[in-house]
């Protein structure tokens, strides 16, 4: 009798374990997507987290959770805590010991297991709504977003070795022709140039065009360090358009007056010949030429291709962005190894 009366709250404790996992997962999933992508529920932290402080956290949360499902006296919760734990437990088993000797991603069992999940979903809602009505759903679709995420965070990787691509951007597609022969500067090597003393890739003397579809920091930052070598093409009334939003609008068009650079507003670059680029007004339509000896796009670029056999990636490879969300990318990776 006392062994009986004994188990009775440790199986509670054990139905609040999972309970919380599952209802703080049904909590974050309508405003926090993102959070579940990179982190798991309070539960799995405390299978995985190699951090105290986490651990400590994860508990502590995982404490208030089981005084709460305890206290639900609910058929549905105390039937979908113990499943999902046990489940959520199993995967997590698996995806320790899953390796092979070929590295190779084979996505089609995870797929196979999330429309798994869906069915039984289905299944278990037609039947836990009418026995415990709207709790009993948010525990059961709490318990389906953790199951969920953990097949989406965990990589199934059949090596000991993960592949991260974190190999940049390239050139991205020019709104204007480019003649034969002509060879359009990539931006990234006239950086390297102006601010890495590298090899400069246009000759000693003569203008160098700046196309500037953005209006952002790059060409302005260019044109400064060329000085009056420099032809700041941009579309907008005023150069350095996007600057605005830091402040540095008045001030960056103030250095390119000082440092004598030609700006040529409201112009769209239509083709880049030898010699010259021709340049359309945005309004009229008019058309003119501007001698050069070398044409630096500053425009939009684009994501590279994916590698094969990549498990994530992380920088200017997903989309070109800025260097905080590269590094954040490049950390959510590490975490997540």
């Amino acid at each position: 009798a006392d062994a009986c009366v004994l188990a009775v709250p440790l199986l509670h404790v054990l139905i609040a374990t999972t309970a919380l996992g599952s209802g703080f997962a049904a909590e974050l999933v309508t405003g926090a997507t993102t959070y579940l992508k990179y982190d798991t529920a309070a539960v799995r932290e405390l299978l995985v987290s190699k951090s105290k402080a986490r651990w400590l956290l994860a508990a502590a949360v995982t404490a208030l959770g089981a005084y709460a499902c305890i206290t639900t006296f609910s058929r549905g919760v105390y039937l979908a805590a113990p499943v999902g734990l046990a489940v959520m437990i199993g995967l997590h088993v698996l995806q320790r010991r899953r390796r092979a000797p070929a590295p190779t991603l084979d996505t089609r069992p995870a797929t196979a297991l999330r429309l798994a999940l869906m069915a039984g979903f289905g299944l278990a809602a037609a039947w836990m709504f009418p026995a415990s009505g709207y709790r009993g759903m948010v525990a059961l679709s709490g318990a389906f977003a953790v199951l969920v995420q953990l097949g989406a965070h965990d990589v199934d990787v059949a090596a000991d070795e993960v592949v991260v691509q974190c190999t940049g951007g390239q050139p991205g597609r020019v709104p204007f022709d480019v003649a034969d022969g002509v060879a359009l500067i990539d931006v990234l090597d006239a950086w390297r140039a102006v601010f890495d003393d590298g090899v400069a890739p246009w000759p000693e003397d003569g203008p160098i065009v700046l196309f500037d579809p953005i209006g952002g920091p790059i060409a302005v930052a260019l044109a400064e360090q060329l000085g009056d070598r420099a032809v700041l093409v941009t579309q907008d009334q005023i150069a350095g358009n996007e600057l605005s939003r830091t402040g540095d609008l008045a001030p960056a068009n103030t250095r390119l007056q000082q440092r004598g650079i030609r700006i040529e507003r409201r112009s769209l670059l239509r083709a880049v010949r030898p010699g010259e680029v021709e340049l359309e007004d945005r309004f009229s339509g008019e058309r003119r030429t501007v001698a050069c000896v070398g044409v630096v796009d500053c425009g939009f670029r684009l994501p590279t291709e994916p590698l094969p056999d990549v498990h994530h990636q992380a920088g200017d490879c997903v989309a070109p962005r800025t260097i905080l969300e590269a590094v954040l990318e490049g950390r959510r990776v590490a975490l997540s190894l």
